[in-house]
């Protein structure tokens, strides 16, 4: 992206740490101006022991799934605590390429889908690659989507999903981002998952405040779709559900001639 990009634009982040200070980057190197304000939190499941017992039984899987950096983080982790040896562990099954990328660094074997980087996407590659009746594990967030699971289920694969962390849901914006919310001075709106679309429109909605200037942008269609549901429609879907398609697709759209 051309570093003039998005200048002179404030950009407000709502994904948890510490992807949002890695997307808040990308705005700079761009040009424009992060605004943080984390809509989850990530933080250890509430009960560790069924994840910690699944680690313990890793040889009963055929693969483990893994959609998010946070569940890739704590996936490793884990491994280190219980000091399994990587080389042992069942091949790892990824959406996107940040997630790939931290599971390799860790030592892991892992395939992702080359197409788009969703739930759906995986399902489907997955019952391309591995027929049917596999086991699989998923450690996950306490609460998530169950479209990767429906898509595998459908061709009789057996899955064991387990909590590994908790996204935990903000109690307010971050004082700058309400100040600059409520002057409207901010340009856009970026979400990343459904849960930071629907924690966000609630606490505007407890503030009675919505800019109708302000750009909304969504990682991918499923999170468009929420957002729509919530009345709020994205303006801006990028083809491919990474951070740097996000911004890309953002700076595209107000680059667009008006007429």
């Amino acid at each position: 992206m051309h570093p003039t990009a998005l200048k002179d634009r404030i950009i407000l982040v709502t994904r948890p740490q510490p992807e949002a200070d890695t997307t808040a980057s990308l705005i700079r190197r761009a040009g424009g101006t992060p605004l943080i304000s984390p809509m989850l939190s990530i933080q250890p499941a509430e009960d560790p022991r069924p994840f910690q017992n699944a680690i313990q039984s890793l040889d009963q899987f055929d693969g483990v799934l893994i959609t998010s950096a946070n569940g890739a983080r704590a996936y490793l982790e884990e491994l280190a605590i219980q000091e399994q040896v990587v080389s042992h562990t069942p091949p790892c099954y990824s959406v996107g390429p940040k997630t790939a990328t931290l599971l390799r660094e860790g030592g892991l074997q892992v395939t992702q889908p080359n197409s788009r980087f969703d739930g759906e996407a995986l399902a489907q590659a997955i019952n391309e690659w591995q027929g049917a009746q596999r086991r699989f594990l998923f450690p996950r967030a306490a609460i998530g989507r169950e479209t990767l699971i429906d898509g595998l289920a459908e061709e009789g694969h057996h899955i064991t999903t387990v909590a590994a962390y908790e996204a935990v849901p903000a109690q307010r914006l971050s004082d700058q981002a309400l100040k600059l919310l409520r002057e409207e001075r901010v340009d856009a709106a970026l979400f990343f998952s459904s849960r930071t679309a629907t924690t966000f429109f609630e606490l505007m909605m407890q503030q009675a405040i919505m800019p109708d200037n302000m750009v909304l942008g969504a990682l991918s269609p499923v999170t468009g779709e929420k957002m729509a549901a919530l009345g709020f429609a994205a303006q801006v879907i990028p083809q491919q559900a990474t951070a740097e398609h996000l911004l890309t697709a953002l700076a595209d759209y107000w680059d667009r001639p008006t007429f």
